[in-house]
């Protein structure tokens, strides 16, 4: 009983040192200037945009209104931080295919206060 309560207490010890090393890990940080800062968020905006660019269906409906794909993306490119910026959370904010459930909803709504007032038979009474 007693040498296995000791190979316990040793397994736990063991143990407790294979994960000190996780708790210790520190990520290598450091200050940073307001123009790196600035150019972190302006590449992730323009990568953001970039890639909604490259969708088939994007490129397809630039090519129907007369624009190049690629010269979209030089445009892109070329934009100040405050243009891309309001692009990039303009395209967060207007999914396609947004507003479909809702249409959805309010048609069934519709159907069903329909039905209710005698209008339409629709669901057999």
């Amino acid at each position: 009983m007693n040498q296995q309560r000791i190979r316990s207490y040793l397994m736990a010890c063991l143990f407790s040192l294979a994960l000190l090393p996780l708790a210790t890990a520190q990520a290598a940080t450091g200050l940073i200037s307001s123009q790196e800062a600035l150019a972190l968020e302006r590449t992730g905006s323009v990568e953001q945009v970039q890639a909604w660019l490259q969708r088939d269906d994007v490129a397809a409906e630039l090519v129907s209104m007369g624009v190049d794909p690629a010269r979209a993306q030089q445009r892109v490119a070329a934009l100040s931080p405050e243009e891309l910026d309001a692009m990039a959370h303009r395209l967060d904010e207007m999914p396609a295919g947004a507003g479909v459930i809702e249409i959805l909803g309010v048609t069934f709504l519709v159907l069903i206060v329909l039905d209710l007032i005698g209008v339409l038979n629709i669901f057999g009474r």
